[in-house]
């Protein structure tokens, strides 16, 4: 049997060479979807940890404006008697003033 020289050997080993190259790159590419995968993973985590942070901080802005009215609401009352008071001073000592100056 005699061996007979393959006219396109250097053609296959040059298609043989960029299906590896190929594949190389192929490869690579997808482990950078893998890594792209994880880190987008991790950004919807933070993503949800910050949203319940900022839930949370809203509750707590809603509370706190409840307690800020409530103190408001209060001081004001405080307000109202106190002028009432007043009032009801004033009137009586000018009424002791005057009955007293009636005399």
């Amino acid at each position: 049997m005699t061996n007979h020289p393959c006219i396109h050997e250097e053609l296959i080993q040059d298609h043989n060479l960029k299906i590896n190259n190929l594949s190389a790159r192929a490869d690579f590419k997808d482990n950078r979807l893998d890594e792209m995968d994880k880190r987008l993973e991790r950004m919807e985590d933070k993503i949800d940890q910050l949203t319940e942070a900022v839930q949370q901080l809203h509750l707590e802005s809603l509370q706190d404006d409840k307690d800020i009215d409530k103190r408001v609401t209060s001081l004001e009352t405080t307000v109202n008697v106190l002028k009432w008071v007043v009032t009801l001073l004033f009137g009586s000592g000018l009424i002791w003033i005057l009955f007293n100056f009636i005399k």
